[in-house]
C-alpha cells in the first residue's frame, strides 16, 4: 500500500507543481513500483548480490514485440559466455501503442511470445491487481534462482494521458480512453479491497498521500532554494578508480613496450603443442612457421602479433576477454586460440 501510495502520489504532484511540462508519467501502470521494490526484496532473500535495472523504453528497436535489440538479447541469453543467470522482463502493457492496434503492429497474439524462443514462463497478470502481481514476481524470482532462465510478466495496466501529457489519445481510441477516464487507479482499487476486508482504517490511504506530498513539497521547497547544481560523475560505484580522457592522453603514445626476453618466453609458450596429442597436419605446420618467425627479427604476421599482444596483457595481470563467433579461428584461419586434436581411432576431433 505505500509502495502504491508513493507511486500515486507523486504522479499527481509532478502533474500539479509543472503543469503543461512534457513529461512520460506512470499512471495507470503505478502497480510497478510495488513490483520492483518485490523482485529486490525477494531476490536480496534468495541470495542476489547485485541487481541490474534496463532502462523501460517504448521505441520499436526496444519494445518486447521483438523488434531490434531484444530479440537478439533473448538469442543470446543461454550462450555460455553471455548468460546472466535469467532475467526477469516486466513488460508494463499499457496500451503505449493505442495508435495502432496490436492486431496491425505484430503477427503474434502476445508481444511477450518473444519469450517463446527460450521456453521461457510468461504470465500475464492485471495491472490493477497488486497483490496478484507481487506474487507473480515472488514466483518468478524463485524460477530464475533455481532455473536461471529468463521469466517473462506481461502486465496488463494503461496508459492515463496519452504519448506524453499533451498528446490526445480520443484520435484513434475514444472509446477506451473514454472508460479510461473513468477508471479507479490502483491505489484506490487496492485501498477499497483492504476496507472491505476490515484491514486498514478508513483515513489510511489519505494520511499517507498527505504525509508524503508534505516530503515533496519540503523537497521542492529546498531545491528552489538551490542556486547551482552539481552534477555527479557518473565515474562512480564499478566505474571508480577510472577518469576521464583529456586531450592530453592522445599527444603521445604510452608506453606498452615488453622487454625481448619476456616476449620470446611467452611466443615459446604460444607455439608450444602437446606432445601427447595428435593435431591435424596443417595446424603442426602453422605452429611450426610460427616458431621459425621467432628465429627471424621483424617477421611476425598479423595473429601472432595478437597473441603476443594477448599474452603480455595477461602475464601483467590484466584479464583480456575475446567473445564472439570468431574467438577460436579468428577470421576465417588466423588465431588459433582453440586448437582442437585428433582421436585416432575413430578419427573426431575434441
Amino acid at each position: 500500500m505505500k509502495k502504491l501510495n508513493d507511486a500515486v502520489a507523486f504522479e499527481n504532484f509532478i502533474h500539479t507543481k509543472f503543469t503543461g511540462q512534457k513529461r512520460f508519467s506512470l499512471e495507470g501502470a503505478e502497480s510497478l513500483i510495488p513490483a520492483l521494490d518485490a523482485v529486490i526484496d525477494t531476490g536480496a532473500e534468495l541470495g542476489i548480490k547485485e541487481f541490474v535495472i534496463g532502462m523501460a523504453h517504448r521505441g520499436r528497436l526496444k519494445a518486447v514485440a521483438a523488434q531490434g535489440i531484444v530479440y537478439e538479447v533473448i538469442q543470446m541469453s543461454l550462450l555460455k559466455g553471455y548468460g546472466t543467470g535469467g532475467t526477469i522482463h516486466l513488460v508494463i502493457n499499457n496500451q503505449v501503442g493505442f495508435t495502432t492496434n496490436y492486431i496491425d503492429a505484430r503477427s503474434s497474439t502476445y508481444c511477450t511470445d518473444v519469450g517463446k524462443v527460450t521456453l521461457s514462463p510468461v504470465f500475464h497478470v492485471n495491472g490493477d491487481d497488486v497483490e496478484a502481481l507481487v506474487y507473480t514476481i515472488r514466483f518468478a524470482m524463485e524460477y530464475r534462482q533455481k532455473f536461471h532462465r529468463d521469466v517473462f510478466i506481461d502486465i496488463l495496466c494503461y496508459r492515463k494521458y496519452g504519448h506524453n501529457e499533451g498528446d490526445e489519445p480520443r484520435f484513434t481510441q475514444p472509446l477506451l480512453y473514454k472508460a479510461i477516464s473513468t477508471h479507479a487507479n490502483p491505489r484506490e482499487i487496492y485501498n477499497q479491497k483492504l476496507l472491505s476486508q476490515g484491514i486498514v482504517e478508513a483515513n489510511l490511504a489519505k494520511e499517507m498521500e498527505k504525509k508524503f506530498k508534505e516530503l515533496l513539497q519540503r523537497s521542492l521547497d529546498l531545491s528552489k532554494l538551490q542556486t547551482k547544481t552539481k552534477v555527479k560523475s557518473f565515474m562512480e560505484g564499478n566505474w571508480s578508480g577510472l577518469r576521464l580522457a583529456v586531450p592530453e592522453d592522445f599527444e603521445q603514445s604510452p608506453t606498452t613496450g615488453v622487454e625481448k626476453k619476456t616476449l620470446l618466453q611467452l611466443a615459446a609458450q604460444l607455439c608450444a603443442l602437446p606432445g601427447d596429442k595428435t593435431f591435424f597436419s596443417k595446424i603442426v605446420r602453422l605452429f611450426e612457421d610460427r616458431k621459425q618467425m621467432l628465429a627471424e627479427p621483424g617477421r611476425l604476421d598479423w595473429a601472432m602479433g595478437e597473441l603476443l599482444a594477448y599474452a603480455t596483457l595477461l602475464n601483467e595481470g590484466y584479464p583480456v576477454r575475446v567473445s564472439g563467433q570468431d574467438v577460436e579461428r579468428g577470421t576465417f584461419s588466423h588465431r588459433h586460440a582453440v586448437v582442437r586434436w585428433r582421436i585416432p581411432k575413430n578419427n573426431l576431433c575434441r
